[in-house]
Formats: structure tokens, C-alpha cells, sequence
């Protein structure tokens, strides 16, 4: 579709209040959906093993983006959205794709349910907040990690100045973004390497501001990000339209809310479907990254990862190749035992559920400073490369003991708080000897339930 297209149809469209459309239209339509389609989740199963279920989702998802469609949230009103309309940008999205320049480029392509070949790995902070002064280091240790390509962290100051939405330092601040993760890339003999941004503003403007010459590149990948649920707004619209005139790479991405307006995870399930669909029609992207949340216990928890992984499923399941990508981010902090199980219970359950590629890792939830680490992407690394080839039942059961671990201290909300980069990371980059520890211990831990690690 044109995106004029899609600008006519927000002004024209039916006018809906933000909060009717979150309280009423939404909610409601999903509640019938759930019922219709017979959707269920299985708290045993946190790797789905009902691939007719998963298809029954992408039908629901379907029907819920054509009968909801997307709310502009600048016209308080409805894009609709046709139903071969959706079905011909699943169609002609890619199933495979080059990111990065030179020795550094990778081609990202589809994977199916037990792939023997490992994931792609995106690693990075995710957008987590980052201090000016060890932003370069933060970058550099992963970069100097074996991942393939780098996610960006969030400036949350620069020259001692707060960076604000919309204030003349947001848009400074996407630029040294930019600038400072490809010195990071730079220092790590990578150069040619993917970065994934821009993360350190949320104007079109300052967003925008992060490609130029030194900055984001064409083979980089540039991020646009949709508000929950099934939303958009003239941001979206002009970060589209830069991208898509640039012939940029476009990841567009959302994060669904497990407890919030999509109600529990059955209905949180057709949204991120919905959602991924949203995503390819509005922007032509080349992949879509989704982390569905629970809003009270992160990305970790049990119902959270059958939400992400039949997500993958869902297109898997019906033959629709398309690149998802889910973030891979544990709620304790680094150098925890905690941690490094969260990340393996996500990577297991993902890597077996086909996912193309993982996004971080990261901890803290992404939201404490400084709180993530070239260290973790190093886990994630290894834990996808120790389970592609594994099939959803053995995945199931290695997850479920993995959760297993963490669950009672993260539902307690008791997770340990860990420790920051500067903490972990002796000069030269280097993880402390704690860290490699306790991952080595973990990873012994990992073998004997039946990853195998080369």
C-alpha cells in the first residue's frame, strides 16, 4: 500500500476516541474472537505444541485488523485496512534479506520450526538507558561479542544536558547515537557491522536526524515503533515516509501488553499477530520485532513466552514466511544466575519456535541504567546455537524447568537487582571472572537437561 493511501484513511475515517477504542472496541472484539476460534492457553505448554490453534490465531488476527483496523491517534479515528490487503504484504514481505556491509554483512533468512540453523543474533541493549559517559564501552562490549548485528542503547543525557522529547538536545542526541555506536563497531574491528536505531528519541525529527553521513546507513536497520494496541500516529507516518524515500531497512516493531486492553494471554496472542500483520502493511518493512509484555511480571514470564513464540507459530503454521524477531529481556540484573536462566528459558523456547533471529540480550527489564552488558548477548549467543535443531515437545520440557527457577522469585517480585557494566567489566573490556562463573556454571547446569554447547 501507498502511504498516502493511509493517510487519506485517517482523515477520512470513522471517527473512535482513543479511550473508546481501548475500553470498548478493542476488548470487546477480542473477547469474541477468543470464543469463535477456541483459543486456550495451556500454562504446561509455554512452548505451544497445538499448531491448529496457532493457525486458528492468524485467522482471528486477520479478521480482528480488518474489523478494528488501526487507530490514528492524531484523528481520533480509524485506518481500515482490507483483508487482501493484508494478505498481499504478508505475501510480498521478505523472506529473506542482507543486513550490514563488507565482511560484516548477513543474510537473515526464515527459519522453520526445529531448524538446525541458529538464529541470527541481534545483540545490544535494546533500547535500555545509557549513560553518556559509557555508552561507547557498553556498545563496544557487545560488539566485540560473536552477534550479528548491534541494537542501540538510549542516550539519556548528553554534555550533562537531560535529553527531552521534542527540546533541540533529543535530536543532538540521535545523531551521537549514531555516531558513537558506529565507533563502537569501529573499535571492535566490525565496521561494516548492522546497527539497529535509532533509540534515543521518540520525535519523527530527532528519529529521523540519526541518518547522515557517519551516522545510520541504508544496510542498517532503521526502527519504527507502533504504540500498543493496534495504533498509529503522524510520528509513525513521517518516519515512514523518510525511510521508505531513503530506500532505508525498515524493522518495524510493537510491544503488546499481557494484562492490559488485550485482557490474558489468548487475546494478547491475536493482538501481536494482528499486530505483526499491522506492521507490513503500513510500513513495507523487512522484518518485525515483537516482545509481548506481561505487565506485571516482563518478557519472561510463563504465559509472556507463549505468547512470543506462538506469535512465531501462528505465520510458521499457516506457510506465511515472514522475519520476526523477538527481544529476548530478563528482569533480574547482570551477573545473576537468574538472568542467565530467563535468557535461556526465552532463547529455547524461540529458537525451537522458529524465530529468524534474537533480538539483545538485556536484563533490568531494560530499565535501569547502565544495567546491560556485552555479556549477555554472549549467553544469548550460545544458547541459540546450543538448541537450533530442537523440536517444540523437547524445548517445552527444558523451558518448563527453566521457569521453573525464576518463577516464584519473579512473581514475588524478589528478582536480584545484579549488577551495572562498570561493575562487570574489568579494563579492557574484559567480563569479570564472577561472570564467567556463573555462566559457566549455568551452562553445565544447561547440558545436563540437553543443550549441547560446541
Amino acid at each position: 500500500m501507498k502511504l498516502v493511501e493511509l493517510y487519506d484513511r485517517a482523515l477520512s475515517g470513522k471517527r473512535v476516541t482513543e479511550q473508546e477504542f481501548d475500553m470498548k472496541v478493542l476488548p470487546a472484539k477480542l473477547r469474541q474472537l477468543v470464543k469463535k476460534y477456541e483459543i486456550t492457553y495451556n500454562p504446561e505448554e509455554p512452548v505451544p505444541q497445538d499448531l491448529d490453534m496457532a493457525r486458528r490465531i492468524f485467522e482471528a488476527a486477520v479478521e480482528l485488523l480488518v474489523e478494528v483496523g488501526v487507530h490514528c491517534k492524531d484523528t481520533q479515528s480509524i485506518i481500515t485496512i482490507g483483508e487482501e490487503e493484508v494478505r498481499t504484504a504478508l505475501r510480498d514481505a521478505p523472506a529473506r534479506h542482507i543486513i550490514g556491509e563488507g565482511t560484516e554483512a548477513v543474510e537473515c533468512c526464515c527459519r522453520g520450526i526445529g531448524d538446525k540453523r541458529r538464529p541470527v543474533i541481534l545483540g545490544g541493549p535494546g533500547g535500555a538507558p545509557l549513560s553518556e559517559e559509557n555508552y561507547i564501552d557498553i556498545l563496544t562490549s557487545y560488539a566485540c561479542e560473536p552477534i550479528d548485528g548491534l541494537h542501540t542503547g538510549a542516550l539519556q543525557s548528553l554534555f550533562g544536558r537531560k535529553v527531552r522529547a521534542n527540546e533541540p538536545v533529543e535530536l543532538m542526541a540521535c545523531q551521537y547515537e549514531a555516531l558513537w555506536a558506529r565507533e563502537a563497531i569501529r573499535r571492535a574491528g566490525k565496521p561494516g557491522m548492522s546497527l539497529l536505531g535509532i533509540m534515543s528519541g521518540v520525535s519523527s525529527e530527532a528519529q529521523n536526524a540519526g541518518d547522515f553521513p557517519g551516522g545510520l546507513r541504508p544496510s542498517d536497520m532503521h526502527l519504527i515503533s507502533f504504540s500498543n494496541e493496534l495504533k498509529a500516529n503522524w510520528d509513525d507516518f513521517k518516519k515512514i515516509a523518510h525511510n521508505q524515500n531513503l530506500g532505508n531497512i525498515i524493522d518495524a516493531c510493537c510491544m503488546p501488553m499481557l494484562g492490559g486492553y488485550c485482557g490474558g494471554p489468548e487475546g494478547t496472542a491475536i493482538t501481536a499477530v494482528a499486530e505483526v500483520m499491522q506492521g507490513f502493511v503500513m510500513t513495507r518493512a523487512v522484518s518485525f520485532d515483537m516482545a509481548a509484555c506481561s505487565i506485571r511480571f516482563g518478557v519472561s514470564d510463563r504465559p509472556a513466552i507463549w505468547v512470543n513464540c506462538i506469535t512465531q507459530l501462528a505465520f510458521i503454521s499457516i506457510g506465511v514466511e515472514v522475519l520476526i524477531v523477538p527481544f529476548i529481556a530478563g528482569t533480574a540484573g547482570p551477573c545473576t544466575e537468574m538472568l542467565c536462566d530467563e535468557i535461556a528459558a526465552m532463547a529455547v523456547a524461540q529458537t525451537a519456535s522458529g524465530a529468524f533471529s534474537l533480538y539483545g540480550a538485556m536484563g533490568s527489564e531494560g530499565g535501569s541504567m547502565d544495567y546491560t552488558t556485552g555479556m549477555e548477548s554472549r549467553i544469548l549467543c550460545e544458547i541459540g546455537a546450543a538448541s537450533a535443531g530442537m523440536g517444540l515437545a523437547k524445548a517445552n520440557e527444558i523451558v518448563k524447568q527453566l521457569i521453573g527457577r525464576y518463577e516464584e522469585t519473579l512473581r514475588s517480585k524478589k528478582a536480584p537487582e545484579g549488577k551495572s557494566f562498570t561493575e562487570c567489566y574489568e579494563k579492557g573490556l574484559t567480563p569479570s571472572q564472577e561472570y564467567l562463573n556463573i555462566w559457566e556454571k549455568k551452562k553445565k547446569a544447561l547440558g545436563k537437561m540437553g543443550l549441547e554447547f560446541s
